[in-house]
């Protein structure tokens, strides 16, 4: 199995879906976890939940969860099925093509393929697909919040993103820093028209594509996705319709529900002038006009967007804070003081977990969604008679300095939620606080007692770790004093 490891997922046909079904197109930008099954294994029905349980706990992000029924046997999947509640998408391999790709011996087998469609494990323990899955996320977003330099010429992301190689590669990459949007020469707009004043001073995505190509018409699910995702979010997501008669073009845009906004391309006037010969073709133009990146494909096209994104806060940002705590503020010895010190000034690692208290309908916080905020993170334990007693003073802090912009977040690392729920209860905790299940928050922060606390900027960086609980308002306080300078 180990020789599958970084190989492409072949194509599949999975048939008699139920919740489904999960078609090729789908898996654009997807992490992929299958659970491959069969009706006899005892084992496996009985582990079908703890699957749907990871469907639901990821359904939300950018992960596809779903059990594929092989082997012999196929035909009493529906009845098993029955005796069951679940969510996710449930297949059939009938031809056991896709099982015997992976080389599927024993059931069940677990695999995961990352959002590049290249496999990253196969055979895996199912309790550790949580890890390899926050592993994968973190990656991505370490990367893009890093952001990129943007120079004439050069394409600032990973080959393997791209369509084309050679003569038309060159020709996009030449493209890339240079403006383009004065070179639009388009007509008949549906779904509204995006003019140069909307394109200002906004990031656009723009999808040439043709209603001659299969591939484009398939392809238009995805991009109304795309552009119901961004829109309200001042992202211009916008086809141009090029390769085409005028007629088929108003044929297609009811037909296949074209949600985007789209336009006609007389005499592939503007595909020639952007060096377009293959339909569909993305770009991504930043708020400045320029190219960013021409020619992805189509599972790359959002993460381009995303990465461009975080380069413009970046570029609107301060410069980041630092502060200096004396050494006496700290928990610890010598080597665990480095350790923590070493993630000063990085990106904090996200804390991607689903079982919340404390916030707008209990629903998920993520880091993301706090830029912005001065975060404390305190990982503590239900069981740990010290660390309820520092609860009261964590209340009065969210308190004290909330208008200043803290937010405190209270992850629990415990085997048991509903002792986390109890305690909350008993002790009146009045900030946000997730369960860490599995403890891969405390462990990616490089946690190794309770109570441990970290404090994070605005821009989502580290600005203290392993801070002593005595000393955690004196800590706040400077960064609110160092902010003011």
């Amino acid at each position: 199995m180990d020789a599958l490891i970084g190989k492409k997922m072949p194509s599949f046909r999975i048939s008699n879906w139920v919740n489904g079904p999960v078609k090729q197109t789908d898996l654009n930008g997807k992490i992929l976890v299958i659970d491959f099954w069969a009706t006899w294994c005892k084992y496996c029905i009985e582990a079908l939940p703890k699957t749907n349980k990871l469907y639901e706990r990821y359904k939300d992000e950018d992960v596809i969860v779903t059990a594929i029924c092989s082997s012999s046997g196929q035909s009493k999947m529906h009845s098993i099925l029955k005796s069951g509640s679940y969510t996710m998408p449930i297949g059939r391999d009938r031809s056991s093509s896709l099982s015997k790709f992976f080389k599927v011996s024993s059931w069940p087998t677990y695999a995961v393929v990352g959002k590049d469609g290249k496999i990253v494990c196969v055979g895996i323990h199912s309790g550790y697909i949580p890890y390899v899955i926050e592993d994968l996320l973190e990656k991505e977003r370490q990367s893009t919040s890093t952001g990129y330099e943007l120079q004439v010429g050069k394409n600032p992301f990973p080959d393997e993103w791209f369509y084309r190689k050679g003569k038309q590669r060159a020709k996009y990459d030449a493209m890339i820093g240079k403006p383009m949007t004065e070179t639009l020469n388009v007509s008949d707009w549906f779904n509204g028209k995006i003019t140069a004043e909307q394109i200002k001073d906004k990031i656009s995505v723009i999808k040439f594509w043709s209603t001659k190509r299969s591939y484009s018409i398939r392809s238009i699910k995805d991009t109304n996705k795309l552009y119901k995702k961004y829109k309200d979010k001042g992202i211009n997501v916008f086809g141009i319709c090029g390769n085409s008669d005028l007629e088929s073009y108003k044929i297609t845009i009811p037909k296949y529900t074209v949600q985007f906004p789209t336009a006609f391309d007389p005499q592939n006037t503007t595909a020639n002038a952007w060096n377009v010969n293959y339909w569909p073709t993305y770009f991504v133009i930043d708020s400045q006009g320029k190219v960013v990146a021409a020619g992805m494909r189509p599972n790359h096209v959002e993460d381009v967007l995303k990465a461009t994104i975080e380069r413009e806060k970046q570029l609107n940002q301060p410069p980041p804070l630092k502060i200096d705590l004396p050494k006496e503020w700290f928990k610890g010895d010598e080597a665990e003081r480095k350790q923590y010190a070493s993630m000063v000034g990085k990106l904090a690692p996200g804390i991607r977990l689903n079982k919340w208290h404390n916030t707008n309908g209990n629903t998920r916080l993520r880091l993301e969604d706090l830029k912005g905020k001065i975060v404390l993170v305190d990982f503590w334990g239900a069981g740990f008679p010290y660390c309820i007693k520092t609860i009261p003073r964590k209340n009065e802090l969210m308190e004290k300095y909330k208008d200043q912009g803290l937010v405190i977040l209270g992850v629990c690392v415990s085997d048991k939620g509903e002792k986390m729920v109890q305690v909350m209860k008993d002790h009146d905790i009045q900030y946000p606080i997730a369960w860490d299940e599995h403890g891969t928050v405390f462990k990616a922060y490089k946690s190794t007692h309770y109570p441990a606390y970290f404090i994070i900027g605005r821009d989502g960086n580290i600005l203290a770790a392993g801070v002593n609980d005595l000393k955690i308002e004196d800590a706040i306080k400077t960064v609110f004093d160092v902010e003011k300078q």
